[in-house]
């Protein structure tokens, strides 16, 4: 079969691709290679345990060689579409983990008050990411569908099984428990 992929492709990725769908192990070997770490970025940044990122990286390429057949080149980007795969297999693990969670929802009061702080245009991507990290795992995975990945509050809900009030109370909490953590910051070392 032959597909056009110009369109939507980057640099290697045709190559990658070419060798994917005809199965062989430099392509898969390839695509590892290309999108490794990207995924790990995605698994740490939606709170998976170091303990077992690796299995979810697995199982996200599993995945993605399970279904490579249905990724079309014409119409998508491979790494948007790799990106897809391991946010849903990041959700999935999330939902198995959290039946056994404490729910944070009463030990939070909302505050009425709300701020503009200009501490994030001073902090490194790293530091804010390491903000990001010590969340509740409710509260981190809203954070992220919602400002990240730029997702409604109704798909968020659907996702992780809560309502959608509740994705707003969850993305309003962890908003207000990184100010919390950037003003000790502030405290603690003054940015010039």
């Amino acid at each position: 079969m032959s597909v056009n992929l110009s369109k939507h492709i980057q640099g290697g990725d045709a190559l990658i691709i070419t060798d994917c769908r005809a199965g062989r192990e430099t392509g898969w070997r390839g695509l590892y290679n290309a999108y490794g770490g990207y995924v790990f970025t995605i698994c740490r940044r939606y709170g998976i345990k170091e303990a077992d990122e690796s299995d979810v990286v697995q199982e996200i390429f599993a995945r993605v060689f399970r279904a490579f057949n249905g990724f079309n080149g014409e119409t998508e980007a491979l790494k948007p579409w790799l990106r897809g795969i391991a946010v849903n297999v990041c959700l999935q693990y999330f939902r198995t983990r959290r039946r056994g969670l404490i729910d944070y929802r009463d030990e939070l009061p909302i505050s009425g008050k709300s701020q503009p702080n200009t501490a994030l245009n001073d902090m490194a991507v790293d530091d804010i990411l390491g903000l990001i990290s010590q969340l509740p795992d409710l509260h981190r995975c809203v954070f992220n569908m919602v400002i990240i990945d730029g997702r409604n509050y109704a798909d968020v809900a659907k996702h992780l099984d809560i309502s959608e009030a509740n994705s707003r109370q969850y993305l309003s909490r962890a908003r207000k428990l990184l100010r919390e953590k950037i003003s000790e910051l502030q405290k603690i070392t003054p940015l010039v």
